[in-house]
């Protein structure tokens, strides 16, 4: 118990090392001795804004696949036990749609294989669906694994990877293969622990119910009341246990898991407030700052999956031009655009194409040759100069062609932009004709965007290589373009991501956008959430996996008023 009041201290000194700081130190109030079973936890889950439509996988809603993450579970998840922050705090597990390889481990399948020509999944033997009349609560097999597979092979979501596969069989109770068609290191994100990767039983293929639902998961279906609520109550017999202070505990801790479905942004706020709900997982940030002065019980984190940047157009005159890109960088204010959104004063200026909170890729501007240190010190003057050398002493002119809405962003670029003698001319345009712009890469000199750079493998492949739809300042490079290749095709992640490495670094030192500023995500959390870390996730996003490790202490909860 002592590790956890230790920690509560130490996360609201530390989360603010990104964006600002989370948390505070009243939370570390007395808290009851070692876990406790029973209670309701109640949350506000990633898609608490809708309600919940069809949980079949072939209808492709699969932002409502959430609702059923305590159900259901994924064949692999992130290892929060070893690397999170209850861990060796090597990972945070705050991030979605990726987690680097090293931080994964076997769920429902115990290990795995892959090489260049095929996946081996090992399932666990011993974790049985929890059937509630249904079906019979029978141990999962391989079997089981592999018609899922294939029912997931064959919906509307497996377009990105159904072609990357020629065969999924078993060759004995516990061992499934997929043979490759092409190989793609994106395959076990896909079929492994992305939001559509779950493992139900073949028996439930096509219904279109939730209390049709079973799983192997920590809770079960309870009840869905339109318009509140969906709940899940514990399952007895669920397989996972966990180690707290050396003592083994089964979980999940809480009798009943409760998503509470609120399509008002304000309602849903003043839910947390109240303490009404234990968890908002997507907490408006412009509404963080405001919670912490109302509620300073209130734990919280920050993070950012990417942010938006100023795309230069690298096929065309003057852009085209390395050392005008330079010189655009040098005459770009970064700490202004921060100071914008309301970042703190000591938030990371550099983070593209890399991802702030992965240890196995992230460069540090410190660490950075001092040549391209200097691309994020400000100096109006120097760009100017560097401008001229690159034989535009009397600047030029040029497009910044933005959505509605940025209006704020493309002003201050502007005024920037004009001290270098670069004149800009804003063109404010409806979302439509922004995304057609920046996709078909029609548009001259500038443009917004937003680039999501969690993923080293999808930043290197959609930002880089030549005709990829995402690569909105096309740009191109054959030697880079050789690396992105050997990216997609190579199975070791250790060859991987030396590759990744390399080829991040060409894409940084490209200076193909200016990374305007890391765009502010966060959750909060009542203090008597005991055993949580802070993780957002540990599959695809859906929170609900971490929360099978919570349990309530309701002495402190009374303790605080509630």
């Amino acid at each position: 118990m002592k590790k956890r009041i230790l920690f509560v201290l130490l996360f609201a000194l530390t989360a603010g090392l990104i964006f600002a700081a989370g948390g505070t130190e009243k939370e570390a109030v007395a808290a009851a001795e070692g876990p406790t079973y029973g209670g309701r936890l109640t949350i506000l889950n990633h898609v608490y804004n809708a309600e919940p439509t069809s949980p079949d996988l072939a209808d492709g809603m699969y932002d409502h696949l959430y609702w059923l993450t305590p159900i259901l579970e994924a064949p692999v998840v992130g290892d929060l036990e070893k690397y999170g922050p209850r861990g060796n705090g090597e990972y945070k597990f705050q991030s979605r749609g990726y987690i680097p390889w090293k931080y994964l481990k076997g769920h429902l399948v115990e290990s795995w294989e892959v090489t260049e020509k095929k996946i081996t999944w090992n399932v666990r033997p011993g974790v049985y669906w929890a059937g509630r009349g249904i079906m019979p609560d029978r141990e999962m097999t391989a079997d089981d694994v592999a018609k899922d597979l294939i029912y997931f092979w064959k919906a509307v979501g497996a377009t990105r990877w159904r072609d990357m596969i020629s065969n999924i069989y078993t060759t004995d109770k516990y061992t499934v293969v997929m043979d490759f068609a092409m190989f793609s290191p994106f395959i076990m994100y896909y079929v492994g622990y992305e939001d559509r990767a779950l493992v139900s039983p073949p028996e439930t293929e096509g219904v279109k119910t939730y209390e049709g639902q079973v799983g192997t998961g920590p809770f079960m279906f309870k009840e869905y009341a339109p318009g509140s609520y969906l709940s899940f109550e514990r399952n007895p017999n669920y397989w996972k246990t966990t180690m707290i202070d050396g003592k083994e505990y089964k979980l999940p801790f809480a009798d009943e898991l409760r998503s509470m479905i609120i399509p008002d942004q304000a309602t849903a706020t003043a839910a947390l407030r109240t303490a009404k709900v234990d968890f908002f997982q997507l907490t408006p940030y412009d509404q963080m700052e405001s919670l912490r002065k109302t509620n300073p019980e209130l734990l919280s984190a920050e993070y950012t999956f990417g942010g938006p940047v100023a795309s230069m157009n690298c096929s065309e005159p003057p852009f085209d031009d390395l050392d005008v890109r330079r010189a655009m960088f040098v005459g770009t204010d970064f700490r202004a655009f921060h100071d914008l959104v309301g970042l703190p004063k000591d938030s990371k200026l550099h983070w593209y194409p890399y991802y702030i909170l992965n240890p196995e890729s992230y460069v540090p501007l410190e660490k950075l040759p001092a040549e391209d240190q200097l691309l994020y010190k400000y100096d109006p003057a120097l760009a100017k100069k560097m401008l001229a050398d690159a034989g535009y002493p009397n600047g030029f002119d040029t497009n910044f062609v933005a959505p509605a809405g940025k209006e704020d962003i493309a002003d201050l670029l502007k005024f920037q932009w004009e001290k270098i003698g670069v004149d800009v001319k804003i063109d404010m345009v409806d979302n439509a004709t922004h995304v057609n712009a920046i996709r078909s890469k029609t548009y001259k000199g500038t443009a917004y965007s937003s680039l999501d750079v969690v993923s080293p493998s999808n930043t290197i492949i959609d930002y880089g290589m030549k005709d990829k739809l995402n690569n909105y300042s096309v740009w191109w490079d054959p030697k880079f373009e050789g690396l992105a290749t050997q990216v997609m095709s190579v199975a070791s992640e250790d060859v991987r991501n030396g590759l990744m490495k390399e080829a991040l670094f060409m894409l940084f030192e490209a200076a193909t956008c200016i990374p305007l500023y890391p765009e502010p995500l966060g959750h909060f959390w009542w203090p008597w959430m005991q055993n949580y870390y802070g993780e957002l996730t540990i599959t695809d996003g859906a929170v609900e996996p971490v929360m099978a490790y919570v349990w309530i202490d309701q002495a402190l909860k009374k303790k605080l008023g509630y």
